[in-house]
């Protein structure tokens, strides 16, 4: 595994979103994208070279337009969870005070409480989810194009297939792909394609100038430049 490599694609690929390119580090996962103190991390591991050259591909494009739109929207989302939390909290506080009854007695209000924040929380954050995964099928259709979307819905597909146990919480995150799809089929994707290839060309200020270097070598750093 040539980090080295999958560090300058994953430059490319940021440069050609727009977005902020994520630091590349080894880890034990196949690959797995989160934002660490705000910064966008990708850690790949050895499993990953056992994967297709067009799916490695599209999986590092989806994973740095996931990270951008994590990192980005992270700070509303907590917002919003933060007063979520709040709302079964406050129920029971005005019920208990009208009721003339300590807060923590009896046990049955707090523990109905903790459940609804628990099942909020988790209905919370598969709405966000949703959303940015329809989000970022989008903005890959939009610059990569068709057939590597599709792809990677074969993928998510199969992967759906394969999880057991609590890892099937994570299907109701992910939208299902025929929806996923019906909903891309509704996007003209010249005019938005136009649109990104053309803020694309934009400087990336997030990269440092050593990146830059780096990103010119490449026959697309190249083609951005003549532009």
């Amino acid at each position: 595994m040539d980090l080295a490599q999958i560090s300058t694609r994953t430059e490319e690929l940021a440069a050609r979103f727009g977005v902020r390119s994520p630091r590349v580090e080894s880890g034990t996962a196949c690959l797995r994208a989160r934002v660490r103190k705000g910064k966008p991390i990708l850690a790949i591991g050895a499993a990953f070279d056992d994967v297709p050259a067009a799916e490695q591909d599209g999986a590092l494009a989806r994973a740095v337009v996931l990270l951008d739109l994590i990192r980005t929207g992270q700070t509303k989302f907590s917002f919003a969870i933060g007063l979520l939390l709040q709302v079964p909290i406050v129920v029971l506080a005005v019920v208990a005070i009208n009721r003339g009854v300590p807060l923590w007695q009896p046990i049955w209000p707090l523990a109905v409480a903790l459940m609804l924040a628990v099942f909020g929380l988790f209905a919370a954050f598969a709405v966000w989810y949703r959303s940015i995964v329809y989000r970022l099928d989008r903005r890959v259709l939009q610059v990569m194009g068709r057939p590597l979307v599709d792809l990677m819905l074969e993928v998510d597909a199969r992967e759906r297939a394969q999880r057991r146990g609590l890892g099937m919480l994570g299907n109701l995150c992910v939208p299902g792909e025929t929806r996923r799809r019906k909903r891309l089929d509704t996007i003209v994707p010249n005019r938005g394609a136009r649109r990104s290839i053309l803020a694309s060309r934009k400087p990336n200020y997030w990269l440092s100038e050593h990146q830059r270097n780096r990103l010119r070598s490449t026959t697309f750093g190249r083609d951005l430049d003549a532009h």
